[in-house]
């Protein structure tokens, strides 16, 4: 029987409930295990989350990076001005400056009011210099959501074993190729190009286009050459594959497009010739 310290480190990774494992071994009747599936986040603690869980999280933490951007820039704002108020927000930084104006306006009108239109001016434009800098980290943190669902996307269409971990895969993907959106349809270029239906001329769906990048890379059966019919070296692909996938994706064989295609295949050996 295996010790009880194994076991729970079985049921850690495997993201069991605590002696479950252990019940279901000293049981004497058929006993079945439920595994939770989800992705792996902490690999030190084997927490498994679903994909619900994930997208929880990382709103979470979006907002939680979002606020403390913004005080962290109020606060920023506030020593560079040496001002004094309470709160961390750019509503408490107007209210502030609303509220000194009123009080300062009563002491000698006329060349305090001079000295007031100047100090609102600086603190206007420090304002608006505030705000463009709260609304670029909003639009950076967009931006990095939008790459982290991209990712995750690309990383579920790589079915199968491959030859290569899915992240470097992943990287080699990012390098060959740009996903943009345009409207609500996502499109996929590569060398500059949109990769279109050559007969429909409609975007080359997110999802075809890494299945056929991921064949590629798919793990090569122990005693074959992992090709099929199609023929070719022990290692990597052949060159019959990586034709056949050019033709797919349009590009003629001697074109420009071909040959960035091969000479890539060629120098990360997903192309064996």
């Amino acid at each position: 029987m295996l010790e009880a310290n194994t076991m729970t480190k079985i049921e850690s990774i495997l993201g069991m409930e605590g002696g479950a494992l252990k019940e279901a071994i000293e049981s004497d009747d058929s006993k079945e295990i439920t595994i939770p599936t989800g992705e792996f986040v902490d690999t030190s603690t084997h927490q498994v989350f679903s994909n619900d869980q994930l997208q929880t999280r990382e709103d979470s933490l979006k907002r939680t990076h979002e606020k403390a951007g913004a005080e962290m820039l109020v606060k920023k704002f506030k020593n560079d001005n040496n001002l004094e108020f309470d709160g961390k927000t750019i509503e408490h930084l107007r209210a502030f400056d609303k509220e000194q104006i009123l009080k300062d306006a009563g002491k000698e009108p006329t060349e305090r009011i001079k000295e007031l239109e100047t100090k609102n001016g600086k603190l206007v434009s420090s304002v608006a210099d505030w705000e463009s800098k709260h609304d670029t980290l909003l639009a950076s943190n967009s931006i990095a959501d939008t790459k982290r669902k991209t990712d995750g996307d690309i990383l579920g269409f790589m079915e199968g074993e491959f030859s290569i971990n899915k992240n470097d895969m992943l990287t080699i993907f990012n390098s060959r190729h740009d996903v943009s959106m345009e409207g609500e349809t996502r499109i996929v270029s590569r060398n500059g190009a949109k990769l279109e239906d050559s007969k429909t001329f409609e975007p080359i769906g997110l999802g075809d286009v890494v299945a056929e990048f991921a064949k590629g890379y798919a793990k090569i059966p122990d005693g074959g050459n992992g090709n099929g019919n199609e023929g070719g070296g022990t290692g990597g692909g052949n060159l019959a594959a990586f034709n056949k996938r050019q033709v797919a994706a349009g590009n003629n064989e001697g074109s420009e497009a071909y040959m960035k295609e091969y000479n890539l295949a060629i120098s990360d050996k997903t192309l064996v010739v």
